[in-house]
């Protein structure tokens, strides 16, 4: 069995220096089971291009490695990488680092991070982006996201960009590209070796897939709805090219104007109160949009990660952001701004789980230790449903599902939280548990773990999370043991693949509502306003033609109207279907990514 006995590394007095374990599980060449990694610091590798604190490291390391740690997490900064230049890529002290953590025998999970760290409240550096990347924002500051009141947020490249050679003759997209592929190269011998055993790819604001709604440096304090980012002029070209598809020009100006400020609550504004505009034709066409744009650029980017490592022994991975304030209102305004078109009648993770399997990627997702009783009741956070329902929509599609605690916590609450959320179906050692969290993270080892109290709840912890998984007696069938990555499906084909019904009404028009789903797995807690599960879902129908999919996967707008209207929604045994009528329309890769799998469609 696992032993967890860690002794206190060195620290120096050194509080922003401190590195932070991550716990998940790698699986190696034989399925073999490695468990245990470390976070390092956020300036590991200082804004000069070298290790910060390398005896400070080397305690933690061997301290961890005594410990049975058996890999590391490491942010791997854009800012820091390419800062002097264009494709002026200098490695050397990742290599070095890499090298220190490879002679600990440790393995790695890389980070590409192509965001600004110093934004949120965790932060505790600043690197930018590249200087000539900035340099580039002097005369078109619309690279960067822009809110209502033209504030830009330096944070990440607008997603407006991706296919916009405005970076040096570079589109944002091939800039992402060429820095992995530079990564490929360099650390080509540590992929070759297996040590690198997952890439997790940044996809947007703190690396995570989502709009920079909510952010410390605009202003905002939780629990504030935020604000939707959509007025930088490409994306507001694109909005206007969508409305104008499905003739509606009079869209196409700008975003909602009711939809208020970082700091207000639902209720303060037109766009998200009770009966407010979110539910109009308007509001279904504007979130439509705006959480396709988001969709579309995690599927490039993705697919692009999917072309440099293809043949390497790793894993992709994403991470999607836990926004569980707002989550129990009928509204939920902070996800809808943060690009997470979620409501009761409407999943808005399942679209985000589906673009994830085409890339056979990781969906990791934070919040786990999370409890709803642990929060201020009048902002409505459902930390707990909200777990529910992201872990089930992954688990659903067929892909891995990996997690991180959102905040450092101590308590036994807490990690008894997380071992539930982790293996939802409990420990086994006959049968490989159904629905099991893939790999998790736990964030951070400092001065406050490594207080008595705080040590013995976690060393408990520990041991807890390792019961039923060193012992297995065939972990070949157990675990799934990492293969050379194979390149993102073909989107043809994968549209075409028989066990995935593909639709072409929107999503909101025909989708199971969650109140009628299979209790076995809830998305939603209990006592959320309405009766959760058992709440009653209005039926919806669109006025309007609302097919953006052609517009936004190939340039050009519907061939025809969509109109459907849904008559009803039953059950027969365990499979729903729907019948309606429509006529036809272009099937499309957002269709596709927002259709379910689990249902069947009549029409």
């Amino acid at each position: 069995m696992f032993a967890c006995v860690l002794p206190t590394p060195v620290l120096n007095g050194e509080r922003e220096n401190f590195t932070r374990i991550n716990r998940f599980t790698f699986v190696g060449d034989k399925g073999k089971c490695f468990v245990g990694t470390l976070y390092t610091s956020l300036d590991t590798i200082t804004m000069d291009n070298e290790i910060s604190n390398v005896d400070l490291l080397h305690a933690n390391l061997h301290a961890l490695r005594t410990a049975h740690v058996d890999g590391l997490m490491v942010d791997v900064w854009w800012g820091i990488v390419e800062k002097d230049g264009p494709k002026c890529y200098d490695w050397s002290a990742y290599r070095s680092l890499f090298k220190l953590i490879q002679s600990y025998g440790f393995k790695l999970q890389a980070v590409m991070s192509f965001h600004q760290c110093g934004n949120n409240a965790a932060d505790s550096c600043y690197i930018p982006l590249p200087g000539w990347v900035c340099k580039e924002a002097e005369s078109n500051p619309d690279i960067f996201f822009t809110n209502r009141d033209s504030k830009r947020n330096k944070e990440y490249l607008s997603f407006g960009i991706d296919n916009e050679p405005v970076l040096n003759g570079r589109t944002a997209v091939e800039v992402y590209r060429d820095f992995m592929q530079s990564f490929r190269e360099s650390m080509s011998e540590f992929l070759e070796s297996g040590m690198v055993a997952e890439i997790e790819v940044g996809l947007g604001p703190a690396g995570e897939l989502r709009y920079p709604s909510f952010s410390n440096s605009q202003g905002w304090r939780f629990p504030g709805i935020g604000e939707f980012q959509c007025y930088d002029k490409y994306l507001l070209y694109d909005l206007k090219e969508a409305a104008k598809s499905i003739g509606h020009n009079e869209w196409g100006s700008s975003g909602p104007a009711d939809a208020g400020h970082y700091n207000d609550w639902p209720q303060a504004t037109g766009f998200f109160r009770k009966h407010g505009s979110f539910t109009s034709d308007y509001g279904r066409f504007f979130l439509e949009w705006y959480s396709g744009v988001l969709l579309k650029h995690g599927d490039t980017i993705l697919e692009a990660a999917s072309e440099v490592f293809e043949g390497c022994k790793v894993r992709l991975a994403a991470k999607i952001a836990g926004i569980h304030w707002w989550y129990k209102s009928m509204n939920h305004a902070a996800e809808l701004a943060a690009g997470y078109y979620n409501l009761r009648e409407r999943d808005g993770y399942k679209p985000i789980a589906k673009m994830l399997a085409r890339h056979r990627a990781i969906l990791n997702f934070t919040c786990i230790e999370m409890r709803d009783k642990e929060h201020y009741w009048k902002a409505r956070c459902g930390p707990e449903g909200l777990v529910r329902q992201v872990t089930n929509a992954g688990w659903d599609k067929g892909i891995d599902v990996s997690c991180e605690n959102a905040l450092p916590r101590f308590d036994r609450a807490a990690f008894d939280q997380i071992l539930l959320n982790a293996r939802p179906h409990g420990i086994t050692d006959a049968i490989p548990p159904k629905r099991r969290v893939f790999s998790f993270t736990y964030l951070r080892l400092g001065p406050e773990l490594m207080q008595e109290n705080h040590w013995r709840e976690f060393v408990s912890f520990v041991r807890r999370m390792h019961a039923g998984l060193d012992y297995h007696p065939e972990p070949d069938k157990y675990f799934k043991p990492t293969v050379p990555l194979e390149r993102s499906k073909p989107l043809k084909a994968f549209l075409e693949e028989p066990a995935i019904p593909v639709a072409s009404v929107p999503l909101d028009q025909y989708h199971v509502p969650l109140a009628l789903q299979k209790a076995e797995e809830p998305f939603f807690s209990q006592d959320a306003p309405g009766g959760g599960l058992g709440a009653q879902v209005e039926s919806s129908s669109a006025s309007f033609p609302l097919n953006l999919i052609a517009w936004l996967w190939h340039g050009t707008g519907p061939s025809r109207t969509v109109k459907q209207n849904v008559q009803s929604v039953y059950q027969s045994d365990s499979d729903y279907k729907h019948t309606g009528s429509s006529r036809g329309a272009t099937q499309s890769v957002q269709d596709f990514y927002q259709s379910d799998s689990d249902n069947k469609h009549a029409s």
